[in-house]
């Protein structure tokens, strides 16, 4: 008999120290596993622009108003290969994968524009150019293309070119990146001055150029240039 009440707190003690271990092991938590993130796939960059849709992004009639004509442009290639060098960036025609002249679109009131559109090969090099276009040197290699389209390509004369390049107005369409203004003439012949506004869009590897020459030393009118952008702008936006 002396060894029944061994037994039993022997027992009992076991009994305890089961229920605690099973009561310890209720209240330790399970580790909670580390997500693991999920990998960002990384955007597949456009091709550049072919040729086709390019001449859909330069000026078009149907951007101007009604009774605007439209020829050939004979005079230039495009002004790109001369700014670009002037900015100190790469040139040469491999930098670009395509290109389109438009045509030039004239007004019966002394109106001419002319565009130009790229696809550069590489997009670092177009926002270079983007870049650059506002930058210092920027008002003073514009007004030597100015000088290069008052004289088309005849031998060289003085010109008198006072274009200042800025950035667009607050507002405007998001591809549009700089703007010039100013006017131009030959020395002592102040009747021959003329208005010269150019635009400069860039979106992806897409460059597109618009100038506006008011051969009437008049100024195109407000609305009818915002309207000019805006639909350039739009339609660069839609493909680049």
């Amino acid at each position: 008999m002396s060894g029944r009440p061994y037994r039993l707190v022997t027992i009992l003690v076991m009994t305890v120290l089961a229920i605690a271990a099973c009561s310890l092991s209720k209240k330790v938590p399970k580790p909670t596993p580390t997500p693991v993130p999920s990998a960002t796939p990384t955007p597949t960059p456009k091709p550049p622009l072919a040729a086709a849709q390019l001449a859909t992004l330069v000026a078009l009639p149907s951007d101007l108003p009604r009774g605007w004509s439209s020829a050939p442009e004979v005079t230039q290639t495009s002004g790109n290969d001369a700014l670009a060098t002037c900015l100190g960036m790469a040139n040469g025609a491999d930098r670009f994968a395509s290109q389109s002249v438009g045509n030039v679109i004239s007004s019966s009131d002394g109106f001419q524009v002319r565009s130009f559109a790229a696809s550069y090969r590489k997009t670092d090099d177009a926002r270079a150019m983007a870049k650059a276009i506002v930058g210092s040197q920027a008002t003073a290699c514009v007004n030597q293309q100015t000088v290069a389209l008052m004289t088309a390509g005849a031998k060289p004369t003085p010109v008198n070119s006072n274009v200042v390049m800025a950035p667009p107005p607050i507002g405007s369409t998001k591809s549009l990146k700089a703007i010039g203004t100013g006017s131009a003439s030959f020395p002592g012949a102040g009747s021959a001055a003329v208005t010269f506004f150019y635009a400069f869009f860039y979106a992806g590897s897409t460059e597109v150029e618009v100038t506006v020459v008011g051969l009437q030393r008049t100024v195109l009118p407000d609305n009818v240039r915002a309207a000019l952008l805006a639909s350039i702008g739009k339609r660069l936006e839609s493909l680049a």
